[in-house]
């Protein structure tokens, strides 16, 4: 199978399989459409997308994990909103019979057995995959305050709980860590189980972002240690804070760093590589159906830099829920948070040939 080939071939036919495989599944249960509404048709045929881009991650990374870990996620979601695991399960089995007729035998044979697996999985609702493995088991008196203040649109108790700690002697990175962080997660956690709103969780983002330049104003900085650092979220990630918090952790370091922020065209990231000439880049990914556009990245900066490449890091919700992943898509390290990150920065040295 031609990885590249089948990815194409996946993402050309999206379009149609968003007709096709919701019209199906209307005919089978004649009352679904009106019970989902006008805003519940719309959504499927978009999950239709997500199915597919899933499906392409799994391949990318070579076993189903993406896939599985996306289908109890929007199983979760869609439970929450009364819509049972079956219908679920047979919107993949549509899907993949739809591809099985416009796949080659072998794409349709490895995509098949990525959506069996996906359906076998339903109904075992681990709490947020990804970030269920990251978070602590209970958050920190210090977490739960700053969370307290979140869900309560209190953005100045918010940020002089950080600015108190900070003048206690708690350092920048160590905050974003152990108290934004985390509670960061909590929110996501919330929102995924229908207990607060989507506008909840936009403005605890917006809570957190100011917070956190009004902390960066205050941290203490190193020597200049004279290396350089190139930040930036993949295509189609939107999620700033965690690519904030490892520059932060960077350029308090000593380093200098440009972080490009959210959803950077690959051509960009190439382009201010070669203007920049940086030490290393970080490149962030949230969620696995990002994973093609990771891995094209890497091959266009390998392929444009050659041996003088820059050292390439990940991270992310993604990258981190699955061991092994930075790896498998050829980059050289990988940290799973911005003190990870600072541990990786303090012990960096200039030339991986050394």
């Amino acid at each position: 199978m031609n990885l590249s080939a089948t990815l194409e071939r996946l993402c050309s036919l999206s379009t149609e399989a968003a007709e096709v495989v919701p019209a199906t599944l209307y005919r089978k249960h004649p009352g679904l459409r009106e019970a989902i509404g006008p805003r519940g048709v719309a959504a499927c045929r978009t999950d239709i997308g997500y199915h597919i881009e899933y499906l392409c991650a799994a391949l990318v990374a070579g076993h189903s994990t993406p896939f599985v870990e996306y289908a109890n996620w929007l199983s979760l979601v869609l439970r929450s909103r009364q819509i049972r695991d079956d219908v679920l399960g047979e919107s993949f089995s549509l899907l993949a019979d739809f591809l099985a007729v416009n796949l080659q035998t072998d794409e349709a044979e490895a995509v098949a057995k990525i959506m069996a697996d996906g359906r076998a999985s339903l109904g075992s609702h681990p709490a947020l995959p990804g970030i269920s493995r990251l978070m602590p088991e209970t958050l920190s008196s210090d977490a739960k305050s700053y969370l307290d203040s979140l869900l309560a649109d209190d953005r100045k108790t918010a940020a002089s709980s950080i600015i108190e700690r900070q003048r206690e002697g708690s350092s920048l990175v160590t905050l974003e860590t152990r108290v934004i962080q985390p509670a960061m997660y909590e929110v996501g956690n919330l929102w995924q189980k229908n207990l607060i709103s989507v506008a909840q969780e936009h403005l605890a983002t917006a809570i957190s972002q100011a917070v956190m330049a009004e902390a960066f104003s205050q941290a203490e900085f190193a020597e200049p240690n004279g290396h350089r650092a190139l930040f930036a979220n993949i295509e189609a990630n939107h999620h700033a804070l965690g690519l904030r918090m490892v520059a932060d952790a960077f350029e308090t370091s000593g380093w200098e760093t440009r972080c490009l922020g959210t959803n950077v065209p690959s051509a960009t990231i190439i382009s201010q590589i070669d203007a920049m000439k940086p030490d290393l880049i970080g490149i962030s990914a949230s969620l696995p159906s990002q994973f093609v556009a990771l891995s094209k990245l890497i091959e266009m900066v390998t392929a444009e830099f050659g041996q003088q490449r820059p050292f390439i890091m990940l991270g992310g919700l993604a990258i981190n829920s699955m061991p092994g992943i930075a790896e498998h898509l050829r980059a050289d390290i990988s940290a799973a948070d911005a003190e990870a990150a600072c541990r990786i920065a303090a012990e960096f040295r200039p030339s991986k040939n050394d």
